[in-house]
């Protein structure tokens, strides 16, 4: 009787059997084991699962990226629901993620997130990996990528570089992309029943399921992403500068024959 409304959960953006698991045994603690549920729910839908894993050396990358499905909050007032971008960046050798809910993928909100997380990782790694958005790249090619000034400015700020991911290559964006898929089941799909009024009470929520996340241990080895941060990454990693970045405005501008703009 359970499984259809199994099988319509799990249309749901990043819910998983896992946690639908846990929310049965919560209502049933005499219930099937885990590995009986997975048996007996996989028999009715004849699904299957697929992993990853890549890895990067310690305090060389941070990739960075929108999420490609978004979060909402709700207007207090009229009940209007609007979408909100969700920001992701992962380092690469340990993957301790950060993530946070923007208003928009415009230059200003890309660039707090891009900083805010570096914040968070408490240093800076030798590049930054965004994908070929405008807020990050004007003009996305495989050997000389334009970078958008703003950005550039942002990363001489922090004394890194931008090194956009490669158009059509799916190497350079694999290991960002497999940290969204986990974003959406450990933190959208918690929060799917929950509502939002402001981008503070989304953002501190996210921040609760981030670090449980960074906490869990994967599912190969005995360390988790937090574990590995504090061992092999977070030594690799430059320091913060004194201060944080002042955004800029950036124009081109016509001179005329006078010199007066």
């Amino acid at each position: 009787e359970r499984f259809p409304y199994l099988a319509q959960e799990l249309k749901r953006t990043g819910v998983n059997r896992l946690l639908l698991w846990e929310e049965y045994r919560k209502a049933c603690s005499n219930g099937y084991s885990y590995s009986q549920f997975c048996y007996h729910l996989q028999v009715w839908l004849n699904a299957a699962d697929v992993t990853m894993h890549l890895n990067h050396k310690a305090g060389d990358k941070a990739f960075v990226d929108f999420a490609g499905k978004k979060l909402s909050l709700v207007d207090l007032k009229t009940g209007e629901v609007r979408p909100v971008e969700t920001f992701v960046a992962i380092l690469g050798a340990s993957q301790l993620t950060y993530v946070e809910a923007v208003e928009s993928q415009k230059k200003k909100d890309w660039i707090k997130a891009n900083e805010n997380a570096l914040w968070y990782f408490g240093g800076v790694p030798a590049a930054l990996v965004p994908d070929c958005l405008k807020s990050g790249v004007t003009k996305g090619d495989k050997y000389e990528p334009d970078i958008n000034p703003e950005y550039g400015a942002f990363a001489q700020h922090y004394h890194t570089v931008i090194l956009p991911a490669r158009p059509h290559s799916a190497k350079d964006k694999a290991l960002v992309e497999n940290a969204v898929n986990l974003v959406y089941i450990r933190i959208y799909a918690p929060l799917r029943d929950r509502i939002f009024y402001c981008l503070e009470d989304l953002n501190q929520a996210i921040g609760e399921l981030l670090e449980r996340h960074n906490q869990m241990n994967f599912q190969r080895l005995e360390k988790s992403r937090r574990q590995l941060f504090e061992e092999i990454e977070k030594p690799a990693l430059k320091p913060l500068p004194l201060e944080r970045y002042e955004l800029r405005t950036f124009l081109n501008l016509k001179v005329q024959f006078n010199y007066h703009i």
